[in-house]
């Protein structure tokens, strides 16, 4: 005798959509998971794994919502990405990328591919990889349980999030320029869509570490700092003209490509570091450098960590919360030195 889903769901006592998600891998508790499965072993049924695959349907399907092309072409997008990759893999696990264009006036009736896609089930999750803080995102996060995001909290107490903890790594850059008697120090960063969640992390890490020292705040010292990763010329000597008229005695790069090029410039100028001027960067997953001080954050690692944690949320459906936070390390080499007029 030939059974369907519906004769499985009755006799399970459960939906027919949550025979379908124990089927495709998608979210239900472990023990409605083992009812279901108990039950489906009992009445020798198996899915037809050839019309799954004619429809589109896949074991475990991660996606990853994609508002732009210019996203992907970041290098820590890449790298977040590779981490992601693997960790699928070893999890016998697909990606889909969700692309979904901003759109300023949507159509009447106009309904999200990541809502149809999640509603649909055909994605199990849902990884909303960079420019966490748009209203896309957050409606995405905030609409379904399995999505997991970065940035800043969205709700308290539900929903998933890793973070790179950029407030608390800022804090101990500045720490250290300040115990060496920096007081003037200017922070390049991003100004984009993508960097105004780090923008105003490192702002508010200025802040209070100028609130601890007795120190004034300025938001002016912080200037623009472009996506590509090799300077112009022209971008150099602006900075260095910042630089030299706000009267800094150390500088803060966005990344450490942005580092070694401000470096190199400086020094053809006739400023020396650390003798003249410090310099700090935060370190991704670069080649070694063995004499710009940094905080280490690997992008890949945070790849593996965001999807470990979308696994859990998607086989897990008891799980209601979770926060995680990135680990990063403090690498000290010879690009900070004391500030001679405060000693």
């Amino acid at each position: 005798m030939e059974f369907s889903i519906l004769d499985i769901a009755k006799k399970a006592g459960v939906s027919k959509s949550t025979i379908s998600r124990v089927i495709n891998g998608g979210s239900v508790s472990p023990k409605t998971r083992k009812i279901v499965e108990d039950t489906m072993r009992e009445m020798g049924y198996s899915p037809n794994y050839m019309a799954r695959g004619l429809r589109g349907v896949h074991n475990t399907v991660v996606g990853i919502l994609s508002l732009g092309s210019s996203m992907f072409s970041h290098p820590s997008i890449s790298r977040r990405i590779a981490g992601i990759l693997d960790t699928l893999g070893e999890n016998d696990c697909d990606l889909l990328i969700v692309h979904d264009l901003l759109q300023q006036s949507p159509a009447p009736g106009y309904v999200p591919k990541y809502v149809r896609y999640l509603r649909d089930q055909r994605i199990q999750g849902l990884i909303t990889l960079g420019w966490d803080d748009l209203p896309e995102v957050q409606q995405a996060a905030n609409q379904f349980r399995n999505v997991v995001y970065g940035g800043e909290r969205l709700q308290m107490n539900r929903g998933f999030r890793v973070y790179h903890g950029n407030y608390y790594y800022s804090c101990d850059l500045y720490h250290l320029l300040v115990m060496n008697g920096h007081r003037r120090i200017l922070t390049t960063v991003g100004f984009e869509p993508q960097d105004e969640q780090f923008r105003r992390a490192r702002m508010r890490a200025w802040e209070s570490t100028c609130l601890q020292a007795g120190i004034p705040y300025d938001e002016d010292s912080f200037y623009r700092s472009p996506m590509e990763r090799t300077l112009t010329e022209e971008y150099l000597s602006g900075l260095y003209r910042a630089f030299r008229k706000g009267k800094y005695t150390a500088l803060f790069a966005d990344e450490m490509s942005h580092a070694t090029a401000i470096l190199l410039y400086f020094r053809e100028k006739g400023l020396r570091c650390p003798e003249d001027y410090s310099i700090v960067t935060i370190k991704r997953d670069d080649a070694e450098e063995r004499f710009i001080t940094s905080v280490f954050v690997s992008d890949y690692d945070y790849g593996v960590l965001i999807t470990r944690l979308m696994l859990e949320v998607i086989r897990n459906e008891e799980l209601e919360y979770r926060d995680v936070m990135m680990s990063y390390s403090m690498e000290m080499r010879k690009s900070v030195g004391r500030n001679a007029a405060h000693p």
